[in-house]
């Protein structure tokens, strides 16, 4: 009988799939932009409803792409919540080693804040929702950046 680190996962893969493809297989098919998937975070829940009716009028989101947004808007509640224990607890904190030595530590919130501004940028951009606005462009028409 095998052991559960010999079975093999249940793959799907899609190799190149069009636009066209992708919405007669109900996979470019949106849902709707105010029910978001599974979003545990009231922030991240609250930034799909201001981010997705937009995306969605301008469509721009297709149910592939709702991955990407729920990406967006957890990493952006994440990085929110480590901006609130920055300002609550402080960028550093007062640590004692066993000898009893008091050093200056970095708090941890600090570098997943970092990290997490740097993923939301990632997000943002594949989204086509962040940048200098002049640069955004389809075809001729400059798009308006959903935030500044």
């Amino acid at each position: 009988m095998p052991t559960a680190s010999h079975r093999k996962p249940n793959l799907i893969v899609f190799h190149g799939i069009d636009a066209a493809e992708g919405a007669d297989a109900g996979l470019g098919k949106p849902q709707d932009a105010d029910a978001p998937p599974i979003l545990i975070d009231e922030i991240a829940i609250a930034e799909w409803r201001r981010i997705a009716p937009t995306l969605m009028r301008n469509g721009r989101l297709t149910a592939l792409q709702q991955t990407l947004l729920v990406g967006y808007c957890s990493t952006l509640a994440k990085a929110m919540r480590a901006e609130d224990a920055i300002a609550r607890e402080g960028a550093y904190y007062e640590a004692t080693s066993r000898n009893g030595a008091t050093t200056m530590k970095r708090h941890p919130a600090v570098v997943d804040a970092e990290k997490s501004w740097n993923a939301l940028r990632q997000f943002a951009r594949q989204l086509g929702i962040g940048g200098d606005p002049r640069r955004m462009t389809e075809g001729n028409e400059p798009r308006r950046a959903i935030f500044k």
